[in-house]
């Protein structure tokens, strides 16, 4: 074992500083008409608590490239928040159905 993490679910994206900070995908989700990545950093992070998620919109560069976006609207991010819960959720109540 060598420590390297290979996930599938592992994004690496480049901070204000332009170091590697890696992600762990969670989901992607689509609100009025725009996809949303919500990411959990896979080790501690400064500006982030350790039950917070990162939501990012997804847009295209110039060369049609997926780019990430931060969100700055509250009501916005509490909404895909609240979206991500219930989607969660449901996920949780498919895989504990049929174990009875």
């Amino acid at each position: 074992m060598d420590g390297n993490m290979e996930m599938d679910n592992i994004i690496e994206l480049m901070d204000e500083n332009d170091n590697p900070v890696h992600f762990e995908h969670l989901m992607t989700l689509e609100h009025e008409g725009e996809e949303y990545v919500l990411l959990v950093p896979v080790e501690p992070m400064e500006d982030v608590g350790e039950d917070e998620v990162i939501i990012l919109r997804i847009d295209k560069d110039e060369d049609g490239e997926d780019v990430y976006v931060g969100i700055e609207d509250d009501d916005l991010l509490k909404v895909i928040f609240e979206k991500y819960l219930e989607l969660a959720e449901a996920d949780e109540a498919d895989y504990d159905g049929g174990t009875n």
